[in-house]
């Protein structure tokens, strides 16, 4: 929440501003789902993924809400690009009714039984930016909203994205601890003294890790 400086305080009145968090994430289009009645036609919506630590490719959300002008240019831009044989998730029909910690986008819940979740595979070539509110768990909590292409950004970069972006709403301080490790490993010495800097505020005064961390904080600043 907040107020113009120069604001008095208003009691009963709605005077206060309500901001929310901006947030965007660089993710990898590796599919799309056709729009309600335009298949073929219109583009409903982009399945976006990204890679962890070991390489794997989880679905994490989908990016949604285009015009009808755009559905139509998508699904003409992404047309060269489906491709069924060589998808990292070509195996996704196999764990429709299986529980597994892998997100894939074909999989099941108690929230979409029923619905047509079939799908299009694309070549992991694009790269899109998206502005989301939250995460829950490893994927994104609502849907997401498109922001630009990235051409600059090749989908092999994205190899420990995701742990990054947890970083912003760790679960543990453990999880951010790990995450600020591979910051540093990776050469991102600013980002890993702001994750090595919110742990410290986390952990409490006699917490054994604390000194460690402090070393690890001054060698990422010191470098």
């Amino acid at each position: 929440m907040a107020k113009p400086e120069g604001l008095t305080y208003q009691p009963g009145k709605r005077a206060m501003l309500k901001i929310k968090h901006q947030r965007t994430a660089d993710c990898v289009v590796a599919g799309f789902r056709w729009y309600k009645g335009g298949k073929d036609r219109l583009v409903g919506s982009l399945l976006l993924g990204l890679y962890d630590a070991a390489g794997t490719l989880h679905h994490v959300g989908v990016c949604a809400g285009f015009k009808q002008t755009v559905r139509a240019e998508l699904a003409e831009q992404l047309k060269p690009l489906r491709d069924r044989e060589n998808h990292p998730w070509k195996d996704w029909a196999d764990w429709q009714e299986v529980d597994t910690e892998r997100r894939l986008p074909g999989a099941t819940s108690r929230w979409n039984r029923g619905k047509d979740l079939s799908w299009e595979p694309l070549r992991i070539e694009l790269v899109c930016e998206v502005s989301y509110d939250h995460l829950q768990g490893t994927r994104f909590r609502h849907g997401t909203h498109f922001q630009r292409w990235r051409p600059d950004k090749p989908p092999a970069d994205y190899i420990a994205v995701m742990r990054r972006i947890l970083a912003l709403e760790p679960t543990n301080a453990q999880a951010l601890w790990f995450v600020a490790n591979d910051a540093a490993q990776s050469g991102d010495r600013a980002g890993a003294a702001t994750l090595y800097r919110r742990l410290l505020e986390r952990l409490p005064a006699n917490a054994p890790l604390r000194p460690q961390v402090q070393r690890q904080l001054e060698a990422v600043q010191g470098g």
